[in-house]
């Protein structure tokens, strides 16, 4: 486990920078297998949360009109309320996001960052 302080992601120490950089090492220096997911990124997370997640919750409540939830890379939002959009058009997605969060500053200001 490492601890790392906050950082703005241009930063390289930021969490997910070092996290690449560790899997780099671990492969390449180490021959570990290791995979660094970049699941802000990666279209695998919405796709899953679209093929799986999304059917699970409409089977469960097929008359869904909301969905609300907070986020982290908003894979699973997306997904899932891209999937509930398409069986329910007038369904409303509500991302919870407190204040100051990075992914506000994401969409804001095209940098993820905490304030």
């Amino acid at each position: 486990v490492y601890v790392v302080p906050t950082a703005a992601i241009s930063n390289p120490n930021h969490y997910v920078n070092l996290a690449k950089r560790i899997a780099d090492l671990a492969r390449h220096e180490r021959n570990i297998d290791a995979v660094f997911i970049n699941q802000f990124e990666n279209e695998a997370n919405f796709d899953v949360h679209y093929q799986k997640t999304g059917p699970e919750i409409w089977n469960q409540c097929p008359q869904l009109d909301c969905f609300v939830m907070s986020a982290g890379t908003g894979g699973t939002i997306s997904g899932v309320g891209k999937y509930l959009k398409d069986c329910n058009p007038n369904c409303r997605i509500v991302l919870v996001d407190p204040p100051g969060s990075s992914l506000y500053n994401k969409v804001e200001h095209g940098v993820a960052y905490a304030s």
